[in-house]
């Protein structure tokens, strides 16, 4: 019995254990299979979706590391650079488009605005001036130039005032200035005239204050603009002579790949040369050769050609506008009636005027325009003709007005101003002849403004053509290549 107790007491315990094993069994079988597999389907999901990128890696430099693979490679750099090449350039070429637009469209037309702004602000006060002499209106034709100088000031005035950017505050401030003091000054010759008309000596006065107000403010900042919007069209313009040295420098590395693509293919394939590859890189130094030629051809004679162009005009400009001062000059002397510093510093001005126009003659400049400029129809005189039309004007006008100093030194103040407004009925005429030195200064002016603005339109038409010709080679180039790599893929398929 004890031994039957022993045993129901040890089987006891021994059944329910292996219950309570089966139960957890059962319990570990009924969870496992969902957490096994809904973790496994997760990461297989995200293995099969990276797979082929991790692979990818590996099997390109494996194709890379054939031979097929190693042309695949080779095309594709030398495309890249060639295209990299052509890219390269067409960007340089569209900045030098826009910046020479900006040249021809708004600095050049400014420059020009100012130029006779800067004439007409001279020709105005000149001509008020010996106006004066006659009574306060002058005869009509100098009361024709005086108002039609004025109107073309106020026209330049505004064109200047368009043409100016809103934070070019020194270009916007001279403006200013001749904008606010310009009426100021015609204000005063209208009185000038009136009070003269009248026989009051208060004319001589207002005539003096508004002539002063021209030379000492109006005309100075007219000057100012002037130099300031030419020396913009000459610093823009030399600096589009620039050599193009990043794309030249691109279609020279293009040149050296295709050489050396050349020369691997010729070890892989034993074959000496490669027709589409040869016709590549011939087409590519053509294209370098046409863009350091015209380069060098811009910088050396495109920089001759805007001197050329630009220094005369700027000289001439100065030519007249001393012109013009020596006639104010020798009509103030007249009025002050004194020959002394007036009549001084008319012989150093016109001596000035006298001493550029001999250099201009000597230098041939405007000669080599005769040949170079395609002048307009209804225009019947050459540059060089007037400029030495200006030339025999300016001498004349120094002897006319050493008579007319001679003539107030002895107290002959009529005969000096008959000299002066062109009665004297002797070749010794002021007015004539400083309007014929005018007239061919003028003449003069326009005609070098013609060929700055033709240099200007030739260098856009020149940088179009280059740029077009480098691309059209460039296109040329990438087909050869992929025309010569092309048969030799084929033996590999």
């Amino acid at each position: 019995m004890a031994r039957e107790r022993g045993t129901g007491r040890n089987r006891g315990p021994s059944h329910s254990s292996d219950a309570s094993h089966i139960r957890l069994s059962a319990m570990d079988d009924s969870l496992e299979p969902e957490d096994a597999d809904a973790q496994p389907s997760r990461w297989h999901f995200l293995h099969d979706a990276l797979a082929p990128a991790l692979k990818f890696p590996g099997r390109t430099w494996a194709y890379l590391r054939t031979s097929p693979g190693r042309l695949t490679a080779m095309t594709t750099i030398l495309v890249i650079a060639i295209v990299a090449a052509g890219g390269a350039l067409t960007y340089a070429s569209s900045t030098r488009q826009d910046q020479l637009n900006n040249l021809v469209k708004n600095t050049e037309p400014l420059s020009n605005a100012a130029q006779r702004l800067y004439g007409s602000l001279s020709v105005a006060d000149s001509t008020a001036t010996i106006g004066f002499l006659e009574g306060g209106v002058g005869s009509q034709s100098e009361d024709e130039r005086y108002t039609t100088a004025i109107q073309t000031a106020s026209t330049a005035l505004v064109e200047a005032g368009a043409g100016a950017n809103s934070d070019d505050h020194e270009v916007l401030q001279l403006l200013a200035v001749v904008n606010q003091r310009l009426p100021i000054y015609t204000g005063l010759i209208a009185q000038a005239r009136t009070n003269n008309r009248e026989g009051n000596p208060i004319g001589a006065s207002y005539l003096t204050e508004a002539s002063a107000i021209m030379q000492n403010s109006i005309i100075p900042a007219a000057s100012r603009l002037y130099t300031i919007t030419s020396d913009r069209v000459r610093h823009q313009a030399r600096s589009l002579t620039r050599p193009m040295w990043f794309p030249a420098s691109g279609l020279l590395a293009a040149i050296i790949l295709l050489i050396i693509a050349q020369l691997w293919l010729a070890a892989l394939t034993n074959r000496r040369l490669n027709g589409g590859l040869l016709f590549a890189t011939v087409a590519m130094t053509i294209a370098l050769f046409w863009l350091a030629i015209s380069s060098i051809v811009i910088v050396a004679v495109g920089n001759a050609d805007f001197n050329r162009a630009s220094d005369p005009l700027h000289e001439l400009t100065a030519s007249r506008i001393s012109a013009q001062k020596a006639r104010t000059d020798e009509a103030l002397m007249l009025v002050r009636r004194s020959a002394d510093q007036s009549s001084a510093d008319f012989s150093t001005t016109v001596s000035d005027v006298q001493k550029t126009l001999t250099q201009l003659k000597d230098d041939g400049t405007l000669d080599d325009a005769d040949d170079n400029q395609n002048t307009d129809a209804s225009s019947t005189t050459k540059p060089s003709d007037a400029l030495d039309d200006a030339i025999v004007a300016a001498n004349s006008w120094k002897v006319s007005h050493q008579e007319l100093a001679n003539r107030i030194g002895r107290g002959d103040y009529t005969g000096a101003v008959n000299i002066a407004v062109g009665r004297d009925e002797s070749t010794l005429n002021s007015e004539r002849q400083f309007i014929q030195l005018d007239h061919s200064l003028r003449a003069l002016i326009q005609d070098t403004r013609s060929n700055l603005r033709t240099y200007l339109e030739n260098s856009q038409d020149t940088s179009q053509n280059i740029t077009r010709a480098v691309l059209i080679l460039s296109v040329l180039s990438v087909v050869g290549v992929l025309i010569g790599v092309r048969p030799r893929m084929q033996e590999y398929t």
